[in-house]
C-alpha cells in the first residue's frame, strides 16, 4: 500500500529515537502527581484521583464491563463508524517487519496477514477475525520504530486544510488507498506525527472488547498549550484539563459535544530531553497484566514501568524487541451486583462459541465512559 512507502519517510523527522521512551513510575498509595523536579510518567500511571473522577478511569471501567462478561451474555462490541476526532486506527512502523509481527502475534494472539506487494507489504493484525492494527516496514533510508495513530475525519480534504490552518505542518496530502479509504499525515504544533483517516471499505479498528485491542491513546507533547489549542480548533474537540499544577499538566480530548473521551494530552516539556520529539503512545488491553508482562519480557521486550495498579487498572510500559514503545492495561473489573458471581475477564484465546460478527454494532462513543453513556447507565 502507498502508505507503507510514504509514512516512514516522514515520521523520521519527528519521532523520538528508538528505545528512548522511559516513563516515570507512579507508586500505589503515593501522591497523585510527581513532586517538583521528579521525572514524571503519564497522568494515567498515577494511582490517585488528583481531585476527581477522570475520563480515562470511566472509559476503562466501561471497557472492563465488556470484557468481564460470560459466554454469549456479552456480545463483542464492534465499531461500525467513528466520529470526527476519534482514534480509528493504529499501526507500527518497524525496521524488521517479520520479527515485530512474530512478537506481537505471540504476545497478543494476533493473526497477522501480509496484504501482498500491491499493498507495499503492509500487514493486517486481527483479533477474533476483526482488524485491530497494522504493521509496515520502515525504509532503509529512514529507520524507525514507532506506533502511530489515525484520527477519523468525515471529509479528509477539509480536515487536512483545517489542520494546516490550526498550525499543523503538512506531511502527506490526502491520498486514496484502493477503495479502503483516504489518509493524510500532518505533524501537530508540538511535533507529534498524526494520521488522518476517512474510511470507505475500511473504517478502522473493528473490535474493542478483547485483549490485544487498543484501549487508550495519549500524546506526549513538548508543546502542550499549542497541542490543546490545535486539537480543539482543527477537530472541534473539547479539551478538559485534569491536572494543571506543579509542572504536571494533563488534559483529556473529548468529542465535540463534550461526551466521550477520545485521547489524552500529556505535557512532557520538562521531563523529556530536548533531543526527543513529541510522540503518540498506545495502550493495549489485557485480561491479565502480570501474565502478559512475563510473556512480553520472555519474548524480548524491555519492561520500563510497572506493572503497577492505579484507579485505571494495572499498567505496564515496554520497549518492544525492535525499539518501539507500547503499553498494556488491565482495566479494573466492575463490582458484581449483590448476590451475583464475581466477573471474570475473558481473554480472546479463551472465548469459545462467540461470533464476533454477530455483535451489538455499537457506536464507540457509547463505550468510552461518556456522560450518559455505558459507564453512567451501568453505575
Amino acid at each position: 500500500m502507498p502508505l507503507a512507502r510514504s509514512i516512514a519517510s516522514v515520521f523520521v523527522a519527528f519521532a523520538m529515537p528508538s528505545g528512548s521512551h522511559v516513563p516515570g513510575a507512579g507508586k500505589r498509595g503515593t501522591c497523585d502527581r510527581p513532586r517538583r523536579g521528579e521525572r514524571s510518567g503519564s497522568f494515567a500511571r498515577y494511582g490517585g484521583r488528583c481531585g476527581g473522577e477522570f475520563a480515562l478511569a470511566r472509559a476503562l471501567v466501561a471497557v472492563s464491563r465488556i470484557i468481564a462478561g460470560h459466554g454469549k451474555e456479552q456480545a463483542v462490541n464492534r465499531y461500525v463508524h467513528y466520529r470526527e476526532g476519534q482514534v480509528a486506527w493504529v499501526d507500527l512502523t518497524t525496521t524488521d517487519l517479520s520479527r515485530s509481527a512474530a512478537f506481537y502475534a505471540e504476545l497478543f494472539g494476533w493473526d497477522i496477514d501480509d496484504l501482498g506487494p500491491e499493498a507495499g507489504g503492509y500487514r493486517m493484525a486481527t483479533v477474533a477475525t476483526q482488524p485491530v492494527a497494522g504493521l509496515l516496514q520502515a525504509s532503509s533510508a529512514h529507520p524507525l520504530e514507532a506506533w502511530s495513530v489515525y484520527l477519523s475525519v468525515d471529509d479528509i480534504d477539509d480536515a487536512y486544510e483545517r489542520a494546516e490552518r490550526a498550525g499543523a505542518h503538512p506531511l502527506v496530502p490526502p491520498y486514496a488507498l484502493d477503495g479502503q479509504g483516504r489518509y493524510a499525515l500532518v505533524a501537530d504544533p508540538g511535533g507529534a506525527v498524526l494520521g488522518l483517516w476517512q474510511g470507505a471499505a475500511h473504517h478502522g479498528t473493528q473490535i474493542h472488547s478483547f485483549a490485544g485491542s487498543p484501549g487508550w491513546f495519549e500524546i506526549h507533547t513538548k508543546g502542550y498549550d499549542a497541542a490543546c489549542r490545535f486539537y480543539r480548533e482543527a477537530f472541534g474537540l473539547t479539551i478538559e484539563p485534569l491536572a494543571e499544577d506543579d509542572g504536571f499538566r494533563y488534559s483529556t480530548a473529548r468529542l465535540a459535544d463534550g461526551s466521550a473521551p477520545a485521547f489524552g494530552i500529556f505535557d512532557v516539556s520538562t521531563s523529556r530531553p530536548a533531543s526527543m520529539a513529541s510522540t503518540w503512545t498506545v495502550y493495549f488491553l489485557t485480561a491479565d497484566a502480570d501474565r502478559d508482562v512475563e510473556r512480553a519480557v520472555s519474548l524480548g521486550a524491555r519492561l520500563t514501568f510497572g506493572p503497577e495498579d492505579s484507579v485505571y487498572g494495572r499498567m505496564a510500559t515496554f520497549i518492544d524487541p525492535q525499539g518501539a514503545a507500547f503499553n498494556l492495561i488491565e482495566p479494573p473489573l466492575p463490582e458484581p451486583a449483590p448476590g451475583a458471581a464475581a466477573p471474570v475477564a475473558i481473554d480472546a484465546s479463551e472465548r469459545t462459541g462467540d461470533d464476533p460478527t454477530a455483535s451489538t454494532d455499537a457506536d464507540p462513543a457509547d463505550d468510552a465512559g461518556s456522560e450518559g453513556g455505558q459507564a453512567d447507565r451501568e453505575s
